[in-house]
This record gives structure tokens, C-alpha cells and sequence, in this order.
């Protein structure tokens, strides 16, 4: 959870560690590493998930609700 605080603060709070990420010695370029950006697409993915699943089971898609909780566990055994 901490990698997940940390890369996420990095994108998206101003300030001086916000200007840092945006130099690399000299060169104004990106600066993130990349299991900063793995860890961001990851948290990001589990919020789809979890929105799919509140608004198929709400609307009484049972199927679909299976389905997405079924490929859910499926992409967990990865992480």
C-alpha cells in the first residue's frame, strides 16, 4: 500500500517532489520509475473493477457481476 500512497501523491500533488519527477539531471523529462508506473496502472485497474462490479450487481446484471468477478480473481493471481 505504501508503493501504491507514494506513486500515486508523486502524479498527482504539487510541490517540490511533484518538480523533481519532471527533470532527470538537466533534461526536462518524466522521471518515474517503472514500478511507479506499474503500481499506478495497477491501483487504477482495480478501480474499473470495482466500479463495474457495484454497477452490475445495482442494475441486476448477475451474469455480467459473475463474469467480472470471476476475471477479477483471474487478474489477481498475476499481481
Amino acid at each position: 500500500m505504501a508503493r501504491a500512497r507514494i506513486a500515486l501523491h508523486s502524479y498527482t500533488h504539487a510541490g517540490v517532489l511533484q518538480l523533481g519527477r519532471r527533470f532527470s539531471g538537466d533534461d526536462l523529462i518524466a522521471n518515474y520509475s517503472e514500478e511507479e508506473i506499474i503500481e499506478v496502472i495497477r491501483v487504477s485497474t482495480c478501480g474499473v473493477f470495482m466500479v463495474n462490479n457495484l454497477v452490475t450487481k445495482h442494475f441486476g446484471f448477475e451474469e455480467e457481476w459473475k463474469q467480472t468477478n470471476k476475471l477479477f480473481d483471474e487478474w489477481g493471481k498475476h499481481a
